[in-house]
């Protein structure tokens, strides 16, 4: 397509294509809604270390038995800065912007300030991304690498058991071909397994389920899950 535009040519802008790749922020809104902000260097928090344990059975003739307290610890936390830095182009102000009229509309004060309003939006979708990535590697990895320049590599450790880090290899990959007639219920036996193993290892219950385009394929294939039991959103 030919960018150069006589003067005697008539032209008219009848549609602006939007980005399309802006930051989604599912795994920020489902499972890290609480947001707290504090003016200190560093942010601690205390973790109640849970024990199961029963109280002890004893003869009423002799005094009761000691029981150890529960403990709890204190993790904190240095946080690295954000610093999205841009260098402004001095030409903006002079030239069309996007979804202006071709041959212009706007004052250069205008267009100055549209120029700001855009970069301002970037950079808020560029830190919305940096946090949907924080909150991945919190949920895949229980850890959160964070380095930078002049920010020595610090990883934030959530504690959680290294035997609920689970990675499917070989012949215990869910399978994305299943043969007809044959049974397949690996996904959901491997599902049951793992919320059990949750509950053991951690106390809490899962209660929701987050797929790769992948895994979801493949946990369709599984001959015990009916279409019927799936409902999508209309």
């Amino acid at each position: 397509m030919s960018n150069n535009i006589s003067i005697y040519d008539t032209n008219v802008l009848v549609q602006v294509v939007p980005n399309l790749m802006t930051s989604q922020n599912f795994l920020l809104d489902r499972f890290f809604p609480n947001v707290i902000t504090e003016d200190t260097e560093k942010v601690s928090i205390d973790v109640d270390v849970g024990k199961r344990r029963m109280a002890p059975f004893v003869s009423p003739l002799v005094e009761g038995k000691v029981v150890e307290s529960r403990q709890y610890q204190t993790n904190t936390f240095k946080p690295a800065y954000i610093k999205d830095k841009r260098a402004p182009d001095f030409r903006k102000p002079i030239r069309r912007q996007i979804g202006e009229r071709i041959g212009g509309e706007y004052t250069a004060a205008e267009r100055e300030m549209l120029n700001l309003q855009f970069e301002m939006a970037d950079q808020i979708d560029i830190l919305n991304r940096r946090l949907e990535w924080m909150a991945a590697n919190a949920l895949v990895k229980s850890q959160i690498t964070v380095v930078g320049e002049g920010f020595p590599a610090t990883v934030i450790d959530f504690g959680r058991s290294s035997n609920l880090t689970i990675t499917l290899s070989g012949s215990d990959k869910w399978p994305l071909k299943v043969a007809a007639g044959v049974t397949n219920t690996q996904p959901s036996d491997d599902i049951e397994s793992w919320q059990t193993l949750i509950l053991k290892e951690s106390g809490s219950v899962p209660t929701d389920l987050v797929f790769t385009p992948s895994s979801w394929k493949a946990f369709r294939l599984d001959t015990s899950i009916k279409d019927t039991a799936i409902t999508f959103p209309s």
